[in-house]
């Protein structure tokens, strides 16, 4: 399953570089790829089961341990982290239901409070049958990375390809597009700070004319904003006040 989503990250990042249909295509075969994975039933009684991955269909060094039906949730959850960036550009496949059962899921197995030295971390792997989490305890960040999409927050970055000549945007918030044609861009940007923060625009082949950025309550006024432009890497660093509506113009 690790494979399936190394490779659906790697043609969602030649999608946004290149904007060839071809590579979000080939990110969405790959999804289907990790489909026998997956869980899409509850396998046995209790709270976990439905959406728990497996690693492989196989066993270590072909031996030992066997992992036929042994969840091992972390790489299922690397899985469903490149299934969100999918479903954000699929919006109608089944990615992001997917995504998010494999995040809750992940949930569920964390080690609970009441164990003292693993609480809140991730297990290698999972026993269905017993409902009982094992294994060497593991950084919980794949968890912590599908947060937002489980909750429905603004995810913790964003790398999007914007129309005007290929300029790729890449910011820790989420961005909506209201218009960009070749003489200004036009985003509305949400983000987990309620305070200013940084976003990079690169390819951007001349500096703007202008930045300004609005406050989303309809009675602001768009104020300039402080941003640089390095020539020599195409790269546009703009400070926003917070979530915005963000106007660049050249």
């Amino acid at each position: 399953i690790l494979a399936s989503a190394y490779m659906i990250r790697c043609y969602l990042l030649g999608y946004e570089l290149t904007g060839n249909q071809h590579y979000l295509e080939q990110a969405e075969y790959w999804a289907w790829t990790g489909l026998p994975f997956v869980y899409l039933r509850k396998p046995a009684e209790g709270e976990v089961g439905a959406y728990a991955t497996i690693a492989v269909l196989g066993a270590t060094n072909w031996q030992a341990p066997v992992w036929f039906g042994l969840p091992v949730q972390w790489c299922g959850l690397v899985y469903s982290s490149a299934l969100f960036d999918l479903a954000a550009l699929r919006p109608k496949g089944p990615w992001e239901q997917i995504a998010i059962g494999i995040a809750r899921t992940g949930l569920r197995m964390t080690f609970p409070s009441t164990d003292a030295e693993r609480q809140g971390l991730l297990p290698d792997f999972y026993h269905l049958q017993a409902q009982v989490s094992d294994g060497p305890a593991i950084n919980p960040g794949t968890v912590q990375a599908n947060l937002p999409g489980v909750f429905d927050l603004p995810p913790l970055f964003t790398l999007r390809r914007l129309n005007r000549d290929q300029i790729l945007l890449i910011a820790p918030c989420d961005s909506y597009s209201l218009e960009s044609d070749d003489s200004q861009i036009q985003l509305v940007l949400r983000g987990w700070k309620s305070g200013p923060f940084q976003i990079m625009l690169s390819r951007v082949d001349a500096p703007p004319q202008s930045v300004r950025a609005r406050t989303l309550d309809s009675a602001s006024i768009a104020k300039p904003l402080e941003h640089d432009y390095h020539p020599e890497r195409g790269h546009l660093i703009i400070e926003v006040p917070g979530e915005c509506e963000l106007t660049i113009a050249w």
